[in-house]
């Protein structure tokens, strides 16, 4: 699952916007151009498998709150043994 979801376009990118500072959902489609849903549908799928944290923060001056989405890792490393011990006769 996690090489297929590294293999997506928008995955990426959205993985890239995080990793320089955390951001909202929104700010996300902004910086990728690609719709909230589809941002949305990424960051929780990065956060499923552990590259993405997701905190609350709150708008002290209007007492909104939202997620905020961050990178875990600035590298990583994957080992390719398992799956490819599926392939060995």
């Amino acid at each position: 699952m996690l090489l297929e979801l590294l293999g997506d376009e928008y995955t990426r990118s959205v993985l890239r916007v995080v990793a320089d500072q955390p951001r909202s959902g929104t700010e996300v489609a902004d910086r990728t151009s690609m719709s909230k849903p589809t941002a949305f549908r990424r960051l929780n799928r990065l956060s499923e498998v552990g590259l993405v944290t997701v905190q609350r923060r709150i708008d002290t001056e209007q007492g909104h709150h939202h997620k905020v989405y961050e990178a875990n890792h600035e590298h990583l490393d994957v080992e390719l043994d398992s799956l490819l011990g599926e392939f060995d006769d």
